[in-house]
Parts: C-alpha cells; structure tokens; sequence
C-alpha cells in the first residue's frame, strides 16, 4: 500500500512534467508550421498564372493537414508514454532538497521476496516521504505559473497555425484577383509606360543604414528587353544596377547594396523611367560613450569619483550613481532594466539630445541594461551591460583582549579592562556598558572622534572597572560589554556591541581563601604540612 500510493504521487507530477514539455513541444511545431506554410503561401502569391495558384494553393492546405495529424500524432504518443518515476523522483528532490534522497532510496525499495512486506527501516522511508508530500504539494515542482505560460504559449501558436491555414483556404478566385496597385507610374491616358503595366516594389522605403535595396520590377503587360535600377543619393555619385530577368516570371530583381544616406530611385527601361520612389535611410540608437559618477556617502569620507567608458563599478552601500550617456543620434528617452523589468528614466542634457543622464542609488549588487529609444519608437538591438557591485557598510568588530572570560571578584577589587575594534569606514565613539544586580545598564563614553577629524579604522581603548565606586555587594552579578559606534548606510551613528561578560561578586574573605589555598587543593586537619602545623 505505501509504495503503491507513492508511485500514484510520482506519477501524477510525472503527467504534469509531461503535459508541460508536451505544450512547449507542441508549440513549436505549430509554430514551424505557420513559418512554412507562410513562406510557401507568399511564394503562391507571386505566382503568375492563375491556375497554378490554384494548385499550390490545394498542395499547401495538404501539407497543413498532414502537419496537423502528425502534430496530434506525436501528442498523442507523449500522452501515452509511461512516466519515468526515478526521473520524476530526482526533480521533486531538486525542487525539495530537504528531502535528503529519502524519496530516492523509497522509488529503489521493494518488499522481502520471501515474506511480502517491508521491512521496519523501509516502512519508516516511506512514511517519512509520504509525511513530506502532505505537507507540500509535489505537483509545484512544475510551477503553475509555467505551465500555465507553456499551455498559453501552445494556444497562441496553435491559433497562429490554424489563421494561416485560413488564409490559405480563401477562394482561389479571390487570390487571384488581389493585384498591388501599380506605384510610380502615371495613369494618365497616352502614356507610353501604360503599355507595360509595370509594379514596382517596394516603393516609397526606408532602410537602415549600410542595408541593402531590393529592387522588384513586375510587367504586367508588356515586356521589355532589361530594365535598369538607378539610386541617387543625397550623398554620393549615381549609382546604377542592371536588374536580373527570372526565367519564367514577367520579373525584373536586384540589389543595391551598402546604402549609406537618403535618396531617391527609379526603374529604366526600353529608354522610358518611372517616377521616383523615396528612400529614407535610419540608424537603430546606439550607445557611443558612457561615463559613470560615483557620490560616495558622507561616512566614506571620499571625494566623487568619474570613470570614463565604465560598464563594471564596484561602490559602498549608501552611493549615488550618475551614468551619463552619448548617443548616435537624439533620443527620446533612455532607461536602465533590472532583470525584474523595473527601470529608472533618464533626464536629457540641456540643448543635447544625444546626452542623457540616469541617477540611481544601488541598494544591493545589480546588473541593469541600458535600453535607448528613438523619436520614431525605434530602439538599440544590443542593450549594454552594466554591473554595479554593492559593498555593505559592515559594522564594527570588537574584540575584549583582557581579560577574555567571565571573573569571580572582591567587591574592593578593581578590573581593568582592554578592547579592540575594527570598521571597515572609521569607528567614530567607543565605550562600556555595565549593569550591577540586575539594574539599567549604565554607559560610560571612552574615545569619541570630534567633528574636524577623520574617525579611525582602528581602536585600542582600556578602562578600570571600580568594584568599591560602583558599591557591588557579594553575591551580586556584574555584566558588561564594550561597544562602538559607526556611520550607518542613512548616514546616522549606530551601535554596535560585543559579547557580553560577566564578574561574580563575592566576599573579600572568600576570595582570599581561594587565593591563599595551595596547589592541589590540600590542607585542613589531614590534608598535608598544615595540618600537622594545627595539630601541634
């Protein structure tokens, strides 16, 4: 029974860890579907003849439907694969380690051959697990958030798959009649261009800069020997390209490559042109330069530091971080992303639209990315890195060297005590505090940094603790400990104490006996040379 109800438990997180790569699998083949069926549908729009429209219209709706079986196929073969119960076993107790390879060693047992049952150690195994999985849910070890990502996921490119295949189905007729508008030709009656019926793509464009123009001539009606690609560049000489034929299509193609500034372009042919067609040329932003300012904290007692084309700054707790940017080009706006998609804005530089500053004060060790975004909504393809390492303002380290344990003392007797304290910033007041018999405990200031000086990173420091001054009484308890004070991250003293001591209070007579007795705890009537001294 207990191991037949541990297996049902695997096998149920078993069946959601498979239902979870079974979306992100299926997911991705809808997907690859669409992109198929996609590119070969653009491919048919192309096409010249009509009926041959028709017919790879037909062969891509096949190919659908065989992509949609063997994707239900392959579901259906997932589903009813048999889970890997030791597999699923090692993800609970990744997701779990405080199992201790318990659940492990439980999946491995199996009862006596002879007897039938389990043996004592087994069964306490077994209930131990079984105890574990009431009080947690094993399922989690697939979150549900994930698999609710991955179930969506599989939704939407399912969905993305089925409106392609739609698209496909549309009445061939239909296809067929859609014609792009002819563009850069006039229509105006007797034009000799009208003979020809020529479509120009893509018209009207921009590119990005250094990109290539491609340039498709498509006559309608007539067809001329070669046709001619011309760029005229804002800057820079004319540039000519003589367009390739495809062998079966009424279809001119080239490239003009490298294209560096706007312009205007124009097909020639049979010694007619078109009008011309508008090229604009963009940039993507692009990070030029950034320099990082550094305001240190009052406490650290250092000046602003600037690094110049800083990426990685290592900074104290409590610093203010300026990073000014340069661009390529003016901005709209500039923000560093956590990895928790927070981000801080910057604020652009007076009368320089490719200069923006971010002021952000780390609290912690981050890595932001810098995300640069355009007039046009256009943004930086690669988003700079930068890494802000967050030293803690540590608090002091005390350590009492003298004497360094608990004292039994006279109430005339007089400690003396010694200290030493560490701050990695400067340690600005040292003291004791004390407490008689159970009293508030009272503090006494030892070193105290003024205002004008720079506090230490280290301090010696000793004081005499007056048992008689204080009126200590046997039988009472003297605690004490030493403290420091520092500057905090806010920029506020604090305090800082360390282990505490104690020195017992006893009677002056009692203390004296102690001290007098001789090694080896002898003496009295029978105990050595002084008891024969009293006998005599």
């Amino acid at each position: 029974m207990l191991k037949r109800h541990l297996d049902e438990l695997l096998d149920r997180v078993g069946r959601r860890q498979r239902s979870q790569r079974m979306q992100l699998a299926l997911a991705g083949w809808w997907l690859a579907g669409a992109l198929v069926c996609g590119a070969l549908s653009a491919a048919l729009l192309a096409d010249q003849s009509a009926a041959r429209r028709s017919e790879s219209a037909k062969a891509i709706l096949l190919l659908g439907t065989a992509w949609l079986g063997l994707g239900a196929a392959a579901a259906l073969g997932i589903r009813m694969r048999r889970c890997d119960r030791q597999a699923t076993a090692r993800a609970i107790e990744t997701r779990y380690p405080e199992l201790n390879d318990r659940l492990l060693a439980a999946v491995e047992q199996s009862p006596d051959l002879r007897t039938g049952t389990l043996s004592f150690l087994q069964k306490e195994v077994f209930y131990e697990t079984l105890e574990h999985a009431r009080r947690h849910d094993w399922r989690q070890t697939v979150p549900t958030r994930r698999y609710l990502a991955a179930l969506a996921c599989h939704v939407t490119c399912l969905a993305g798959f089925a409106a392609v295949i739609g698209v496909i189905a549309t009445p061939a007729a239909a296809v067929v009649e859609r014609r792009p508008e002819p563009t850069g030709m006039p229509l105006t009656s007797g034009d000799p261009r009208d003979a020809y019926g020529l479509v120009v793509e893509p018209g009207d464009v921009e590119l990005e800069r250094g990109a290539s123009l491609l340039v498709l001539a498509r006559f309608e009606k007539k067809l001329p020997a070669e046709a001619t690609a011309v760029l005229e560049p804002r800057d820079g000489p004319l540039r000519r390209l003589t367009l390739s034929k495809s062998l079966d299509d009424p279809l001119f193609a080239g490239s003009i490559a490298n294209v560096q500034s706007d312009g205007v372009y124009r097909i020639e042919f049979d010694g007619l042109h078109t009008d011309p067609f508008r090229v604009r040329v963009f940039e993507y932003p692009r990070l030029e330069r950034a320099d990082v300012t550094v305001y240190w904290p009052d406490y650290a007692g250092r000046t602003a530091t600037t690094l110049a084309e800083a990426r990685r700054v290592s900074l104290v707790e409590g610093s203010t971080v300026v990073l000014s940017i340069e661009a390529n080009k003016p901005l709209a706006s500039a923000e560093l992303i956590d990895d928790q998609g927070r981000s801080v804005a910057g604020t652009a530089a007076a009368g320089a639209e490719i200069s923006f500053s971010i002021t952000i004060q780390p609290q912690e060790s981050s890595k932001l990315r810098l995300r640069l975004r355009d007039a046009h909504g256009r943004e930086n393809r690669d988003a700079p890195l930068f890494v802000f390492d967050v030293v803690p303002n540590r608090r002091p380290e005390l350590a009492l060297k003298f004497p360094a344990k608990d004292l039994r003392v006279s109430p005339l007797e007089e400690i003396t005590l010694e200290a030493h304290a560490w701050d990695d910033f400067g340690i600005v007041a040292t003291g004791l505090q004390f407490s008689i018999g159970g009293e508030e405990p009272r503090s006494i200031v030892l070193n105290q940094a003024s205002a004008a000086e720079r506090p230490g990173q280290e301090a010696d420091f000793t004081h005499r603790l007056l048992m008689e001054e204080l009126h200590a009484e046997p039988d009472q308890l003297v605690s004490y400990c030493f403290f420091a004070d520092d500057i905090g991250p806010d920029g506020t003293p604090r305090r800082t104490f360390g282990d505490m001591f104690f020195a017992e209070v006893r009677h002056f007579e009692e203390i004296f006996r102690e001290a007098q007795q001789p090694p080896g705890g002898g003496g009295g009537p029978q105990g050595g040379p002084q008891g024969e001294q009293i006998e005599q």
